[in-house]
């Protein structure tokens, strides 16, 4: 850009509008107003455009920073009440009185602060001390810098949320679809069917092995013990019908 296109687009209070945000520090009011006024100014885009892109441009710091942020439509509205401040203040610019540059003064004072996105909870919800200390830090004149990304950590914490995501869906497709729920009681059904009638076996099987001399009513309770949750972790587990009667055999040997 020419000098004669920075001075001619010059902001009040402000100077040149930024496209991006830069810094190792959680962007500052002036920054966010920066990235706001690109938008109109460049790319000639409605004040509800310029505020959301302002707002995208800003959460990837939070993120790398891992504080939690407020509901985007909020910090959107935020956005634009900072900009009617500013325009609020530019309408009596040329007035030369104490109380204008007490209001201006004020104002760049508060361009230097946080720009804060933070959860109303977010200090109750974040479990990093070392973060808690950084968004306080922030707060408290915007101290202190975010270091490098901990990959480690954030690989971990994207797997995490993976899976979170994965068995989300799944529930979801469970709640949506009653063939998945019929599917899984038939499975379950059908295995306890095969143990079950394994198990008719298993008492002749252990008296000629094990001569072990039980009651009929004994013999009646041990074949009532294959419970549907049995069934399921056998299914779950992929145990086979060969190898359920090897395992519930030597089950009851040793507690024979």
């Amino acid at each position: 850009m020419s000098a004669a296109t920075r001075q001619k687009y010059s902001l009040y209070l402000l100077g040149a509008s930024e496209s991006e945000i830069w810094g190792s520090k959680l962007p500052s009011n002036s920054q966010i107003l920066k990235v706001f006024f690109y938008y109109p100014v460049n790319l000639k885009q409605t004040i509800r455009k310029a505020s959301t892109a302002a707002v995208e441009a800003v959460i990837p710091f939070w993120e790398r920073a891992r504080i939690p942020i407020r509901a985007k439509k909020h910090m959107i509205t935020k956005v634009e009440k900072l900009h009617e401040k500013w325009k609020t203040l530019k309408k009596t610019r040329n007035r030369q009185g104490e109380k204008q540059r007490h209001d201006e003064a004020s104002f760049l004072k508060y361009l230097d602060n946080l720009f804060d996105m933070a959860a109303q909870d977010a200090l109750q919800v974040m479990k990093i001390e070392e973060d808690k200390q950084f968004l306080l830090a922030q707060r408290e004149g915007r101290r202190g810098s975010m270091g490098g990304v901990d990959k480690t950590l954030a690989d971990k914490e994207k797997r995490a949320e993976k899976r979170k995501s994965s068995q989300a869906n799944y529930n979801i497709a469970l709640e949506r679809n009653p063939a998945h729920h019929m599917l899984r009681e038939t499975r379950s059904n059908s295995v306890l069917q095969v143990v079950s009638k394994l198990m008719k076996n298993i008492p002749t099987f252990l008296i000629q092995s094990f001569q072990i001399q039980k009651s009929h009513d004994q013999l009646k309770k041990l074949k009532n013990i294959m419970t549907s949750g049995l069934a399921a972790a056998l299914d779950r587990t992929g145990v086979s019908d060969r190898n359920a009667v090897y395992i519930l055999s030597a089950a009851f040997a040793s507690v024979g």
